[in-house]
This record gives C-alpha cells, structure tokens and sequence, in this order.
C-alpha cells in the first residue's frame, strides 16, 4: 500500500481564515486521517512539512491557450 504522512503541515482551508498545523496521512492519494501527533503505519514514507503550507490544489483560471504562433499574446 502506498502509504504518505505529513507532519507539521499548516492547513490552508475554505473553512478557517487561519492555518491549522496538523499532521496529514494519506493512503493511495486519498486523506484518511488529518489530526496533530498521528503515527505513521509500517512501511509509511513520511515528510516533514515545518515550515510549509498544505492547500488544495491551485490553477491559474485567467490561462488563454493559443495555437503555436501567437505565444506573444
């Protein structure tokens, strides 16, 4: 099983105008388990993330995408 911890992640969230540190498990790309002090399974590869902020996923949504040839605009 492919098995992911984060430690000491700040949480950005929609929910909270602050950031929460917390620690994030994650297995097959899926959270299973977000919480302070979570200990890692067996065979678990863990990531320290002090320092870090942990938000979803972000796109540029003002993107114009061009035939090769007008790059410039």
């Amino acid at each position: 099983m492919n098995t992911l911890l984060l430690t000491n992640a700040r949480i950005a969230s929609e929910n909270s105008p602050t950031l929460t540190e917390a620690d994030v498990l994650l297995a097959e790309g899926t959270i299973q388990q977000i919480g302070k002090g979570l200990t890692a399974p067996e065979g678990a590869r863990i990531i320290d993330a002090r320092g870090r902020i942990l938000m979803p996923g972000m796109f540029d949504a003002h993107v114009h995408l061009r035939e090769p040839g007008f790059e410039a605009k």
